[in-house]
């Protein structure tokens, strides 16, 4: 039963202070490598004993940043014109965002998006001073 409330109260955590993991150049240098190569993040912190979360900053360049090691910058793949053009003619059609999305390979948010920056361009334009 005092298992039970210690437990329950918090004392066994207070007596036993939670140690942040330090991790050596080296082996952020191990990490990111074997990420660039195509290791999986959940692989990765599996081998390192820490979360998910830890390895992917690190591979991002969040944390570590005076590591050495190739880095993995998120971006975010821009619209082309291309894109745009072909965003606004399935749009005209009377296509649906989701299916728009589907055919150009986009999220339909991003396509929602577009088109409302298209239609916020051609309001202003349209106004004449």
């Amino acid at each position: 039963m005092s298992r039970i409330l210690n437990w329950i109260t918090g004392d066994q955590r207070n007596q036993q202070p939670t140690r942040k993991r330090m991790f050596t150049p080296e082996e952020v240098l191990d990490i990111r490598t074997r990420r660039a190569n195509g290791a999986t993040v959940k692989a990765l912190a599996k081998r390192m004993d820490v979360s998910e979360c830890i390895i992917s900053r690190i591979c991002c360049g969040l944390d570590y940043v005076d590591c050495p090691g190739p880095v993995r910058h998120r971006r975010r793949r821009m619209i082309t014109n291309e894109d745009m053009i072909t965003i606004l003619a399935l749009h005209t059609q009377g296509l649906s965002n989701h299916e728009i999305g589907r055919r150009v390979n986009r999220q339909a948010s991003v396509v929602r998006r577009t088109i409302e920056r298209v239609n916020v361009i051609v309001d202003k334009n349209s106004k004449t001073p």
